[in-house]
């Protein structure tokens, strides 16, 4: 696939300064992001060497975040009773535009945005968001991202802030899903793969296959038998649920 693993969006249901707070204690050096200020939402971030991050996303102003027509604060909405956990991925891309055409020649319904945040030097950064339209209760489709600024400029940017973590390595996603062969079925008709190998999970009762971007790997994952990934679908849904 010619898409780079972007980020995680971790979902956060406390105050996102306590949260920070609690992951610097913990030995995860994150930093306040900004604010989101048409979406209501505001993050804490942390970088890995090669750009692949973890984004904390919190709300704000709820009253905002309602009225949003950005999909994914209406899903980091939508999962509140779940409580903070990994709720999403987002998928590179450097050319979003021959992107949003191949949809278009397809016929796949999809919205695009263009996204801001205001850091807290006042700084504005800006990107460019697609999202695939979905139907209610199926699997949640990762969003793809383009930056405005190119890898290099990001990444002196970024450590100037000090926001890297050179530690920090995310090779793989896993997800949790009620059948693999439907999810990778769907999941090939937007993002198409090369190939795919099995996995087995025997510690987490799970079986599926693992599927390569080009700087990380995909892992989906089914039950066998009520066990880890089973209760992970039971209290969260399916979804990416951690990363190594």
């Amino acid at each position: 696939m010619n898409f780079y693993l972007d980020h995680l969006v971790q979902f956060v249901y406390v105050d996102l300064n306590s949260k920070t707070e609690t992951l610097n204690k913990e030995g995860i050096s994150a930093k306040r992001g900004g604010s989101h200020i048409d979406w209501g939402t505001y993050n804490s971030l942390l970088y890995s060497p090669n750009l692949a991050y973890i984004e904390w996303l919190a709300i704000e102003d709820r009253e905002k975040a309602k009225k949003a027509e950005n999909p994914l604060v209406h899903h980091l909405l939508k999962k509140e009773s779940a409580g903070n956990h990994l709720g999403q991925i987002a998928l590179r891309t450097y050319n979003m535009d021959e992107v949003a055409r191949g949809f278009n020649e397809k016929n796949i319904p999809h919205q695009l945005f263009d996204g801001r945040r205001t850091r807290s030097d006042g700084v504005t950064m800006t990107w460019k968001m697609l999202f695939l339209k979905q139907k209610a209760g199926e699997l949640e489709l990762p969003f793809l991202i383009e930056w405005g600024q190119s890898d290099i400029e990001r990444k002196n940017d970024l450590e100037k802030q000090g926001l890297i973590d050179p530690n920090l390595s995310i090779s793989k996603v896993y997800y949790a899903v009620h059948n693999v062969a439907d999810s990778l079925n769907k999941w090939y008709c937007f993002f198409p793969f090369e190939e795919k190998k099995e996995v087995t999970k025997e510690e987490w009762f799970g079986k599926g296959f693992e599927i390569q971007l080009k700087n990380a790997a995909l892992v989906f994952l089914q039950p066998v038998k009520k066990g880890y990934i089973s209760n992970i679908l039971s209290r969260y849904g399916e979804g990416p649920f951690l990363f190594e």
